[in-house]
């Protein structure tokens, strides 16, 4: 590994190719089993400060098994909305440099010019740099900040001893509860979006909405969006005792406020769809065939 450089003259915020190169990055994968991707060419970030992230693609010598490599699943996004952010897009870098960072890797993570190790919640503002100098749009570089800091907040590393890899533990006493106030919040949103058209039965209108004008229930369905954004702000900031928790609070219940219903939608036809797929495949079991 080369001396550090904290020194370094290349454009910051951009990806490169390693070591200390002034080309832009390859990105080159090798598919594994799905929906991961084993990296075959190692690549570098300079973050606004002049220090460089560098994701090794093989491992050191003498350092880490033979058998070790980096892995990435792209970003890691539920299947049911694929269709609000894509695993694969000009995040993608982005992601995968996050994935060093939080040891989604085998037996190697990163290199880095800084003095320390990169802390979980620099990583996580390291990917909102890293997508923003990629020219990802400012909204859904925040949706997708809020999501790796909700991560990063609700699970704890463990780590035996210097040579092994770090192991990620969810901490329930924050899941359980963060994820009960998203699906109920979820579920409210989604029963709001239906119920300001009047989709839903005249005789269920929501209490705060009531039989008003389509206008005025707007105007009402707006400010219950507000208040649901500030009341999870404020869960998730105590229940993670942080700011980062405040904001992605924040962020996800203005989020889930207007795309609960979509959300809630896809997740209905996606679950639906992956069980007639399991019945399929039952009833007309795939031939598969070896190559001799």
């Amino acid at each position: 590994m080369e001396a550090p450089n904290t020194q370094d003259t290349r454009a910051p915020g951009c990806f490169y190719r390693a070591p200390l190169s002034d080309e832009p990055a390859v990105f080159r994968f090798e598919r594994l089993e799905p929906p991961n991707y084993k990296l075959l060419e190692q690549f570098e970030y300079v973050d606004r400060l002049g220090h460089w992230y560098r994701v090794p693609a093989a491992p050191v010598p003498d350092e880490v098994g033979p058998d070790s490599y980096n892995e990435t699943d792209f970003a890691s996004v539920p299947f049911f909305l694929t269709w609000l952010v894509p695993k694969d897009g000009s995040h993608t870098p982005a992601a995968i440099l996050h994935d060093a960072f939080i040891g989604g890797q085998k037996g190697l993570h990163y290199e880095t010019s800084s003095d320390e190790p990169v802390p979980e919640s620099h990583g996580d503002y390291l990917f909102r740099e890293a997508m923003e100098q990629s020219g990802v749009a400012w909204l859904r570089r925040w949706l997708m900040w809020a999501a790796v800091a909700v991560r990063t907040l609700t699970t704890s590393v463990a780590k035996a001893c210097p040579e092994h890899d770090a192991h990620s533990r969810l901490r329930w006493g924050r899941v359980i509860p963060i994820g009960a106030v998203v699906v109920l919040w979820t579920l409210l949103s989604a029963a709001m979006a239906l119920d300001v058209p009047d989709l839903i039965a005249e005789t269920a209108e929501l209490p705060w909405l009531g039989n008003r004008s389509w206008f005025s229930e707007v105007g009402w369905a707006l400010a219950m969006v507000g208040v649901g954004a500030i009341g999870i702000a404020l869960i998730f900031g105590a229940l993670t005792q942080s700011k980062r928790g405040l904001g992605a609070g924040a962020l996800a219940g203005v989020a889930i406020g207007f795309l609960g219903l979509p959300m809630l939608a896809a997740l209905v036809g996606a679950g639906g769809y992956f069980v007639l797929e399991k019945i399929a495949g039952v009833v007309f079991p795939a031939r598969r065939r070896t190559v001799a």
